[in-house]
């Protein structure tokens, strides 16, 4: 047991080997055994190092020391197919929010390979579809013979997940949606036959509203479209490409023309190309023009779908009330007896508001179906009230012309009753 005091050196481990081979030669079996286990733990403590580890702790003797498990990688979401991957096969873009920081490796390299041919995934799919499309292109490349996904590949699940989200927008869209008769007349459509013929419901803003089945395009149709879309943007990119090489070789072919003299001095230091930078009032003012200007934007924004709601549902009142007063007017003068001058620059006034009335409500109506801004002046977006009021003159003034062609004709015959009473 002395060997286990001293530092287990070579020449150590050389004596107690010595003193084995003495004791076993004595024949003494007891001794021969301690002799052996005294050699294994000088011989152990001199393989051992010195100092343990500070995060492993001492084991008993006769038992195994517990290995330390090892740390789990950090998971992140991807922002393409919104699944859990190791950060470590993920790329982080630092400057966007923690959500939307990390792309996984596969999702990447299919937004690459499709940005590359001058395909934008926001352009071409809505958010949902987006997310399927990421997550099949992810287990296609992870079911491939290499592991890898090609561009054709790429493209043709593309064609299809466009194909699905537009005949699912086809299908939900406006197919047998309640619209008003202004919204059907746009179209081109008969817009008596619809009021006679279609189901009809009332709406809360636009009025009366009505619905029309409309037969929807094909798969194959779809599918053509897309096609025909995807080969315009490729082709596009294709040529964005060509000029900038283009534009590249011309440039390093040839040197660069030097600009003529104009005979002006010009300062071009760093300091005089250096932008100038605002003072605190000149920032202020230019924050509180900002919020002026978006208080005034969003006061026109509000005014924009108050004169449009209005229009689709006045506009159908407004076209008759002017096609009754130009029959009128049309019937007076065939009568024979002119107006007086006042009522005929009343009953023309009021022609020319209905006709203005008209041209404005039906532009508003066309921009708002397609989706574009108002181009009009402030004073031509009416309210329900306002237009109200045109309609009240209108009506005001075919009551009026009613009136006097009444009147006239019984003033007709009774001129034409006492000219054959004198015969």
């Amino acid at each position: 047991m002395e060997a286990q005091r001293f530092r287990a050196t070579p020449s150590v481990l050389y004596l107690a080997k010595r003193a084995m081979a003495a004791e076993l030669k004595a024949g003494d079996g007891a001794t021969a055994d301690q002799a052996v286990v005294d050699v294994v733990e000088v011989s152990a403590s001199a393989e051992a190092p010195e100092t343990a580890p500070a995060n492993v702790a001492a084991a008993p003797q006769g038992t195994a020391a517990q290995e330390v498990p090892s740390a789990q990688s950090e998971m992140v979401k991807c922002r393409r197919c919104c699944q859990e991957v190791a950060i470590e096969d993920a790329m982080c873009t630092p400057k966007f929010r923690p959500e939307l920081r990390y792309t996984c490796k596969p999702c990447h390299a299919v937004c690459s390979q499709l940005q590359r041919r001058g395909v934008d995934i926001k352009e071409v799919l809505n958010e949902s579809a987006a997310v399927t499309f990421f997550v099949d292109a992810k287990n296609e490349r992870a079911n491939g013979m290499e592991g890898r996904l090609c561009y054709a590949q790429a493209r043709a699940l593309l064609v299809q997940k466009m194909v699905e989200s537009t005949a699912h927008v086809e299908k939900d869209g406006s197919e047998g949606a309640f619209q008003p008769l202004s919204h059907w007349m746009l179209q081109g459509y008969d817009c008596d036959r619809i009021e006679q013929l279609a189901e009809r419901r009332e709406h809360p803003i636009l009025g009366p509203t009505f619905r029309v089945d409309i037969d929807k395009m094909s798969k194959e149709q779809i599918r053509t479209i897309v096609e025909e879309r995807l080969l315009n943007i490729e082709s596009q990119a294709r040529e964005r490409m060509q000029r900038r090489q283009a534009g590249g070789s011309a440039g390093s072919a040839s040197a660069p023309q030097a600009l003529p003299d104009l005979g002006v001095e010009v300062d071009d230091t760093p300091a005089a190309r250096e932008k100038k930078r605002k003072t605190p009032e000149e920032k202020q003012a230019a924050a509180e023009a900002a919020k002026q200007q978006r208080q005034e934007d969003k006061k026109r924004q509000k005014l924009e779908r108050s004169a449009t709601s209005a229009a689709a549902k006045v506009l159908p009142q407004l076209k008759r009330c002017a096609e009754r007063l130009t029959a009128l007017v049309d019937k007076v003068s065939t009568i024979g007896a002119g107006l007086p001058e006042a009522s005929a620059q009343n009953v023309a006034n009021v022609q020319k508001t209905l006709e203005e009335t008209i041209n404005n409500a039906t532009h508003m109506l066309a921009a708002a179906a397609k989706g574009h801004g108002l181009k009009l002046e402030t004073d031509a977006l009416l309210t329900e009230k306002a237009l109200n009021g045109i309609l009240k003159d209108g009506n005001a003034e075919i009551r009026s012309l009613q009136f006097y062609i009444r009147e006239n004709k019984e003033n007709l015959k009774g001129t034409a009753a006492k000219a054959k009473a004198k015969k």
